[in-house]
């Protein structure tokens, strides 16, 4: 794959034979973006023959090959970098060492990136690796890749009783969540990530482990996190879970396994975003790990996993927003590669592959509060954008050879953070 960095300070002409343009990825021939300033500032249909002319002066041209579409870059809106979807173990075991954390989290962002990933959204941990990630990688190591954009949780909201000690350290009492989403907000998380309920039960179908909080502790979550201008993820797996965070007014669920039809409608109803997260229980499924003798022989995951597959197209239709995200770094899901193997579940739900693409597009951009830079190919927002051989409308097999990305990102903050970060229990598995 190229990586084509556009400098904000230069002027840029991109033609591609065939676009995805606009939120409804509407397909395109002949097409010429002008960039400006790191912005999309034209956007139109003119013969190639006419290219010179059209080109402008002082603009740099880019001329895609034929057989190529331009579309906008992928976004996974769930992924976990300070694990390596290998091991959680062995994943753990790294975090105290700075030099080979840096190094897996690095690959973790090369494979993101080459699969045309240009933003993900870290569903946290409890040392804060992802706030570092997003903020401190060494840029000689970075050199020559266009580093996706993260938008981080930093820890999650938890009682120290709940489930997910390795997601975040945990709150003692209630009355400490207006200080903790303080501290989250002066550490300078993107967004917050609020625990309602444990792990699905791969041994007894209809349990989820872990106490649902009580609705006061996820109002006051929601309340002082958008006091501070933040968005909330709400990790809910059991309908009742996911009821109590929509009650409260989350932004976004997270698994939703069990989520009921009247749930879902009452999502769409409040503009509650949902991202399925199939891909770690189709892996559950294959990986032996978990696959133990009484879900294999009873088929327990596959059957949560066709289920949760079938209520995509009722999600979809009832208006709920849908998103894609991987939960990349859950044992059997890897970074990058994640992301198109979460969309292939959706393709086995049926949906449409205009659907599967504008989930992981502009529904995820909007998730992810980034629909005023990037998501869609239109004028005002940024060119975060993928070259792939053939059209993902009719082949979804094609994004898994990106041939060319475009960026306007860089690879440096003016914040500083190290890896190794604030200690934290370890225990449990992904959230």
């Amino acid at each position: 794959m190229h990586s084509i960095y556009l400098s904000p300070g230069s002027s840029y002409c991109l033609y591609a034979p065939t676009a995805l343009t606009g939120p409804e990825l509407k397909l395109e021939n002949n097409i010429l973006l002008t960039i400006e300033n790191g912005r999309i500032a034209g956007l139109k249909t003119i013969p190639s023959g006419n290219l010179p002319g059209g080109a402008g002066s002082g603009a740099q041209l880019i001329k895609l090959d034929r057989g190529l579409t331009l579309m906008p870059s992928l976004i996974d809106a769930h992924v976990h970098l300070a694990l390596d979807g290998v091991s959680f173990k062995d994943s753990v075991s790294r975090w105290d060492n700075e030099e080979a954390l840096q190094s897996r989290i690095i690959k973790e962002l090369q494979a993101a990136a080459a699969a045309g990933i240009g933003a993900i959204r870290d569903g946290g941990d409890c040392r804060n690796i992802n706030l570092s990630a997003r903020d401190n990688l060494d840029e000689e190591r970075l050199s020559g890749i266009l580093k996706p954009r993260i938008i981080s949780t930093g820890e999650a909201v938890r009682s120290e009783n709940a489930y997910g000690s390795f997601l975040g350290r945990g709150y003692s009492k209630p009355v400490e969540i207006p200080a903790y989403i303080e501290a989250l907000h002066a550490a300078g998380v993107d967004q917050v990530k609020v625990i309602a309920s444990g792990l699905v039960s791969f041994n007894e179908y209809g349990r989820v482990e872990g106490k649902i909080p009580a609705p006061e502790e996820l109002e006051a979550v929601v309340f002082h996190a958008r006091r501070l201008g933040l968005k909330v993820m709400a990790h809910a797996s059991s309908d009742a879970a996911v009821k109590r965070a929509v009650q409260a007014g989350v932004d976004s669920i997270e698994h939703g396994y069990y989520a009921e039809k009247d749930t879902l409608q009452m999502m769409a109803e409040n503009q509650v975003a949902w991202v399925p997260t199939i891909a770690p229980v189709a892996a559950g499924a294959a990986n032996s790990l978990f696959n133990d003798e009484v879900s294999r022989g009873s088929g327990l995951i596959e059957k949560i996993c066709e289920e949760h597959i079938e209520k995509l197209r009722f999600a979809l239709h009832s208006g709920v927003i849908l998103g894609a995200g991987s939960d990349a770094g859950a044992p059997g899901v890897k970074h990058g590669a994640g992301l198109i193997a979460e969309m292939s579940m959706y393709a086995r739900g049926a949906l449409a592959n205009r659907s599967i693409l504008k989930a992981a597009t502009a529904a995820n951009a909007q998730i992810l509060g980034l629909d005023g830079d990037i998501g869609t190919i239109r004028c005002g927002l940024k060119p975060e954008l993928i070259a792939v051989r053939g059209n993902p409308l009719h082949d979804l097999a094609t994004l898994k050879q990106v041939q060319m990305r475009f960026s306007t990102g860089h690879f440096s903050s003016a914040v500083k953070r190290t890896f190794s970060g604030r200690a934290g229990l370890i225990q449990g598995s992904m959230g």
